[in-house]
């Protein structure tokens, strides 16, 4: 089929449900997450089914309601509860239309689990929207491109220094944090750095990152460039560097990068400060592998990993899957 992608998520544990899922071009299967064994297809995931299939992803907060699901860049979601379980099949509705153009990355609001901050590819926005009531945030603003936030109110300094805007219109790249709730007032001053290459090796062309969630503000950060995970220290300014925190063999392709999350409500000493990387050291005679590399409490890799995997085929990408009701 082509698989590129594998999904498992955690509905709320006293459920004790779970969704598993594969994608692959022009549509995806679900399997019953206790055996495996095959479930349904994209075909039955609609009230009325797309014009066509290129799934990008599924997800939700865990524990709570709205599963999500972007679909050929447009939003889908459905409710999944202990009311609407009782009344199967539960299916996306019609995707959420607007001026935007959804990227397959979705920020779970902090507070809430119906708020989703998203961004528009298109038009190189952020926005945030409202599940529990179909509305953007805030209400009072028009389905406008680049009109969704209120209009920044901050200092000015706080912005590009020679552009006036808040992301670099050049080549380099920008690290922004923000908060995720259910309102954004858009007059934040800080969260915004400079990710020199003269600090940060490769980080114009890194294929992957991945983010220690234990670390206070403004933290660390790991990319993938070659062989190399670097991991990066945010600092202000343009002060941010990296290191190299783990060197794989001459050739390896590094498939999949994920800190460890597996949705425990109890959550384990080792839920977040563990990443998890699946490898191609096929080059190198060393086939197809899943590494487990501790991170210390300063969120630096440690130089000998805690497991390694093989006797894998082509590794194409890496999910977490919890026990049912934990």
């Amino acid at each position: 089929m082509g698989t590129y992608k594998v999904n498992s998520i955690n509905y709320n544990a006293p459920l004790r449900i779970q969704k598993v899922s594969f994608f692959y071009p022009n549509g995806g299967l679900q399997v019953r997450s206790t055996d495996f064994l095959d479930s349904s297809d994209h075909t039955t995931w609609y009230l009325v089914a797309p014009s066509s299939n290129n799934l990008q992803l599924n997800g939700m907060v865990n524990g709570g309601n709205y599963e999500y699901q972007v679909n050929n860049n447009q939003l889908y979601y459905r409710r999944v509860n202990a009311t609407t379980i009782q009344a199967p099949p539960i299916k996306f509705g019609a995707p959420v239309l607007g001026t935007w153009t959804v990227s397959p990355f979705v920020l779970n609001s902090s507070v809430s689990e119906s708020y989703f901050t998203m961004y528009d590819g298109a038009n190189k926005c952020f926005f945030l929207y409202n599940a529990e009531t179909s509305l953007l945030i805030p209400t009072n603003r028009p389905d406008v491109a680049n009109s969704h936030f209120a209009p920044y109110t901050g200092v000015a300094s706080a912005l590009h220094p020679t552009t006036g805007s808040g992301f670099d219109t050049g080549d380099s790249t920008w690290l922004y944090q923000f908060p995720t709730g259910t309102s954004l007032t858009n007059n934040i001053t800080t969260g915004r750095f400079l990710l020199t290459a003269a600090k940060l090796p490769g980080i114009n062309t890194a294929a992957m990152f991945a983010c220690p969630t234990f670390l206070a503000l403004p933290g660390k950060f790991y990319y993938v460039n070659s062989n190399r995970i670097y991991t990066a220290t945010v600092a202000t300014l343009a002060n941010s560097a990296a290191t190299v925190g783990y060197t794989f063999p001459a050739g390896t392709v590094i498939k999949a990068m994920k800190v460890f999350k597996a949705g425990y409500v109890t959550a384990p000493a080792t839920d977040g400060r563990v990443l998890v990387v699946a490898t191609d050291e096929t080059a190198s005679g060393g086939g197809h592998k899943v590494y487990f590399l501790n991170l210390s409490a300063t969120g630096d890799i440690n130089a000998t990993p805690a497991n390694v995997y093989t006797g894998f085929d082509k590794i194409v990408d890496i999910s977490f899957k919890k026990g049912l009701g934990l």
